[in-house]
């Protein structure tokens, strides 16, 4: 009897102890899971408020190095009368009519693209 319980107590006990420590670092695991949700649920709910507010800003328009729209707030839409079918066109298109003045206005975003990412590199 002494053979073929004192093995199998032995081996109860560090099964029950692995299973100790496995409970362990899982409730950690989960006060960590538990920490990065919350973090997270505030992340998300600063970007919803950014959005919101960039959403509703009276002048707020964003477009890529070829001028093409990327964002343009409601506002900024209902200012300029423009329908969502107009925003295939140019940023500066949509701003200006006069052609000279158009691409006067390209060549500002572009050198001024250029600035930031200039001072983006230095940083």
């Amino acid at each position: 009897m002494f053979f073929i319980f004192r093995p199998l107590s032995v081996q109860t006990r560090k099964t029950i102890f692995k299973l100790m420590r496995a409970q362990t670092e899982l409730n950690a695991n989960a006060e960590k899971i538990k920490t990065l949700l919350t973090e997270q649920g505030k992340a998300l709910k600063e970007l919803q408020e950014l959005n919101f507010v960039i959403g509703n800003a009276a002048l707020f328009a964003s477009a890529r190095n070829d001028g093409s729209i990327v964002f343009i707030s409601k506002k900024f839409m209902h200012l300029l009368n423009l329908k969502e079918a107009q925003l295939n066109k140019p940023l500066s298109e949509l701003l200006i009519t006069d052609e000279g003045q158009q691409q006067y206005l390209k060549e500002i975003f572009k050198s001024n693209r250029k600035t930031i990412l200039e001072m983006r590199r230095w940083h």
